[in-house]
C-alpha cells in the first residue's frame, strides 16, 4: 500500500512542511523515503495514530539512520500519546542505543535524547526529562542551519520542566526564548502552541485572579478552534481560574459549554483534568457523594505509575469527599504518600504537604497562587488582606474553617467588606456594618431572638413597642439591604426575628476594644426615655460628619419644624452639639467617652 518508493526531494518535501510546524501538509504529503519519518511526524501529531504505523512498518528497512531515527522517535511519540508506555519505552531505548555509534549525526542524536526528555516528562520524572532535553539542545544547535523547529521544541520541554521543578520564573524565560525562535523562523502554529502554555502558566501562578480571566478569554476569542488541544488547555484553566475566585458556578458553566471540544480530540490529559475540575466543583458545592463518584471513575482511567500528576490532585480530592463523608481515608492517604516520593513534580509536592497539613521551606516568589496557599495553611498576618486583594476567595474555606455546601455570612470589620459564601460561589460585597448591626447578627447567630431581647441586648433598653418596634424595623432593613441578594437569610414573625437555619455568621476580625460610654447607646438612661424612634436611630448610627437641618428632615421625611425640634432636643441633651450659624448651621455628634 505505500512501497511507493521516490528519491524526489523538493520545497514542499514532508520534511520542509514538518519544519515549518505544518503538521497537517506533512501528513497529506507524498511518501518519499528519504523524508518519510517526517510524514510519520506529521500523522502522529495530527493523531492519526494507525496511518502513522503503517507507514513506518512499510518503509523502515529502506530508511538511512537518519531517517530511522526520525520514524522511532515518534513512534515512541505515538505510542506515550495512546497510553502504550511498555511498547513507547522500546522505541526510545532502540534509538538511544544507535547513538553509540560513532557515525551518528547530531540530527539523530537529538531525536533520541528528545524521546527520552518527552517520556520521563509523562512520568512526572522531571530532572530526568531535563537532563535528557538539554543534550537534545545541545545537539541540535551544532548543525550549521539548526531548524528553528526543533530548537523550540527542546526549549518548550525545558520550560515545562523547569516550572513542574517549582523553578517558574526560569521556566519563563526560557519559554520567552522559545517564543522567539519561533518567531525568528515564522512558526505560526508552533508559536501559537507554545504562547498558550506560556499564558496560561502564567494565570496559574500569578495571583491577580480576575485580570488573568479575561486575558485569557480575550486570547481564547482570538484562537483558531480548529487546534482542539490548545483550546482545551485555555479552556480549562479559564475554568479553574473561576472556580478558585470562589466562581463555582461559573466555572461549571464554561466547562458544559466547551465539554464537547475538550473530549473531542479524546486526550487522556485533557479529560483527567476536566474530572478533576468537575470532582471539585461538585465537592465545594456540598454535593460529596457526586465528587466522590467521578474521581473513583476518573482515576479507573488512569495508570498511577506513570500519570502522577494527573493522578495525585483526583486523589486529594477523593480524599476530602470521604472526609466529609465520614469514610475511612486512611489507605488513600497512603497510596498518597508512597505515589508522592517516586517523582520530583513540584507541585504535587506541594499539594501532598498541604494535604498532611505541613508547609516546607521553599523558594518564595516563583508560585504566588502557592505561597498565598502556604501562608493560608499557616494563617500568617495580613492573609486575609491578600486573598482578596488577588481575588483568590476560595482559600476563605481553608482560612475560616468552612464546610463546602454551607452557607456563611463573613463580616470583615477591618476591611468594610462582606463575604457571602454559598454552594454556587463565594461573593465578596463593599458594606461597612455598624456596631449595632453587627450586634444584631451575633445574637441573631445565636438562635431566634424577639423584639424585647433585641432592645435589651443589642441598645440596653427597656423594651417599647410604641417607641421601640421603629428602631427594630428600621435596623433589619438596613441589614436586608446590605445582605442584597440574599435578603430571605433574615426571618420575622410578630413577635421573632431568626436566620434561615443553614446561615452561620462569622466575624473575620474581633472589634478592638472601646472604653464604655456613659451614653443611652450603651445602657438605659434616665434621659433615654425622652428620644423618639428617630432620634434612638440616629443615635445608633452615629453622625460622623455635620448635618444640616434639611438633611436631617430628608432622611426621616419630616418637615423643617419636625427636624429642628429633634436636633434641638439632642443638643438640650448633649448628645450634640451645634456648629455655625444661620443657613450654615450644622450638628455634629458628641463624644461621650471624654
Amino acid at each position: 500500500m505505500f512501497r511507493i518508493v521516490s528519491y524526489v526531494k523538493g520545497p514542499m518535501s514532508s520534511k520542509s512542511l514538518y519544519l515549518k510546524a505544518q503538521y497537517q501538509a506533512a501528513a497529506e504529503s507524498e511518501s518519499h523515503v528519504n523524508t518519510v519519518g517526517y510524514k510519520i511526524g506529521g500523522l502522529v501529531f495530527t493523531g492519526r495514530h494507525q496511518e502513522a504505523r503503517l507507514l513506518y512498518e512499510a518503509f523502515f528497512q529502506d530508511l538511512d539512520p537518519d531517517n530511522q531515527s526520525v520514524a522511532i522517535f515518534h513512534m515512541g511519540v505515538s505510542f506515550t500519546r495512546t497510553s502504550e508506555y511498555e511498547e513507547a519505552q522500546k522505541y526510545f531505548i532502540k534509538n538511544l542505543k544507535a547513538t553509540r555509534k560513532k557515525s551518528t549525526s547530531a540530527e539523530a542524536r537529538f531525536f533520541a535524547y528528545q524521546g527520552l526528555s518527552f517520556y520521563r516528562f509523562f512520568f512526572s520524572k522531571h530532572k530526568k526529562s531535563q537532563k535528557f532535553a538539554r543534550k537534545a539542545y545541545s545537539e541540535i544547535i551544532k548543525l550549521k542551519d539548526s531548524p528553528g523547529l526543533l530548537q523550540a521544541l527542546s526549549l518548550d520541554i525545558q520550560a515545562h520542566n523547569l516550572i513542574q521543578l517549582g523553578q517558574v520564573h526560569q521556566g519563563f524565560l526560557i519559554f520567552e526564548r522559545a517564543l522567539a525562535v519561533t518567531k525568528k523562523s515564522q512558526l505560526t502554529e508552533l508559536h501559537t502552541e507554545i504562547e498558550i502554555s506560556y499564558i496560561t502558566y502564567r494565570a496559574e501562578y500569578d495571583t491577580n485572579i480576575h485580570k488573568n480571566i479575561r486575558r485569557l478569554k480575550n486570547y481564547l476569542r482570538k484562537t483558531k478552534h480548529e487546534n482542539d488541544h490548545s483550546v482545551a488547555e485555555i479552556i480549562l484553566q479559564i475554568a479553574k481560574l473561576y472556580f478558585l475566585s470562589g466562581d463555582f458556578k461559573e466555572s461549571q458553566a464554561f466547562l458544559n459549554k466547551h465539554f464537547n471540544l475538550i473530549y473531542r480530540n479524546q486526550n487522556k490529559r485533557k479529560i483527567a483534568i476536566l474530572n478533576t475540575l468537575m470532582a471539585q466543583i461538585s465537592l465545594y458545592r456540598g454535593h460529596y457523594l457526586e465528587s466522590l463518584s467521578i474521581t473513583n471513575v476518573a482515576l479507573e482511567q488512569l495508570n498511577k505509575e506513570v500519570d502522577v500528576g494527573l493522578f495525585l490532585p483526583l486523589l486529594g480530592t477523593k480524599i476530602k469527599a470521604m472526609g466529609y463523608l465520614g469514610q475511612n481515608t486512611e489507605a488513600e492517604v497512603q497510596l498518597s504518600q508512597q505515589i508522592v516520593i517516586g517523582i520530583d513534580r513540584s507541585l504535587n509536592q506541594n499539594m501532598q504537604d498541604r494535604m498532611m497539613g505541613t508547609v516546607k521551606s521553599k523558594a518564595i516568589g516563583d508560585d504566588k497562587v502557592g505561597d498565598l496557599f502556604d501562608r493560608v495553611k499557616l494563617k500568617s498576618p495580613q492573609v486575609l488582606r491578600d486573598i482578596i486583594d488577588s481575588g483568590l476567595l476560595f482559600l476563605c474555606y481553608e482560612y475560616f474553617d468552612l464546610e463546602p455546601g454551607g452557607q456563611y455570612l463573613v463580616i470583615i470589620e477591618s476591611q468594610e467588606k462582606i463575604l457571602f459564601v454559598g454552594d454556587e460561589s463565594i461573593e465578596l460585597k463593599e458594606g461597612k456594618l455598624t456596631k449595632h448591626q453587627s450586634q444584631i447578627l451575633r445574637e441573631l447567630n445565636q438562635g431566634p431572638c424577639s423584639k424585647e431581647q433585641l432592645i435589651k441586648n443589642v441598645w440596653g433598653y427597656n423594651y417599647d413597642p410604641l417607641r421601640h418596634d421603629s428602631l427594630i424595623y428600621s435596623a433589619i432593613g438596613r441589614i436586608r439591604k446590605l445582605l442584597q441578594a440574599h435578603p430571605q437569610w433574615i426571618h420575622s414573625d410578630e413577635t421573632f426575628y431568626q436566620l434561615d437555619r443553614s446561615l452561620k455568621i462569622i466575624s473575620a476580625d474581633e472589634p478592638k476594644q472601646r472604653q464604655k460610654k456613659t451614653s443611652p447607646l450603651e445602657g438605659e438612661s434616665s434621659l433615654s426615655s425622652n428620644l423618639n424612634y428617630r432620634q434612638l436611630q440616629t443615635l445608633a448610627e452615629g453622625i460622623d460628619h455635620p448635618v444640616s437641618v434639611s438633611e436631617y428632615g430628608k432622611r426621616w421625611n419630616v418637615t423643617r419644624m419636625t427636624a429642628l425640634r429633634d436636633l434641638k432636643d439632642l443638643v438640650t441633651q448633649n448628645y450634640l452639639m451645634k456648629i455655625g450659624r444661620g443657613k450654615a448651621t450644622r450638628y455634629l455628634g458628641v463624644d461621650v467617652s471624654k
